[in-house]
């Protein structure tokens, strides 16, 4: 599961390894970009790293969501 942050001058890339961490991240995205007041953001931590992407920021970027399929997911081949 992946989560990229497209700005004008860099990309982000957010990895997951479970579906709580990644679920907590997007949904605090969610939450920046309607924020009318722009005083929210994101916080994401990897490898003692962390970063904040505050909420005027995401609003500027392009977010793309990659979800891993699951297992029950079907593969149509003609």
């Amino acid at each position: 599961m992946t989560i990229k942050i497209i700005s004008s001058f860099k990309e982000f890339i957010l990895e997951f390894k479970n579906e709580e961490d990644f679920t907590k991240v997007h949904e605090q995205i969610l939450e920046a970009v309607t924020d009318d007041a722009n005083v929210k953001g994101v916080f994401y931590e990897d490898d003692g790293k962390s970063n904040f992407f505050p909420a005027l920021f995401l609003k500027q970027s392009v977010i793309e969501i990659v979800k891993a399929p699951t297992s029950s997911s079907a593969i149509i081949k003609s």
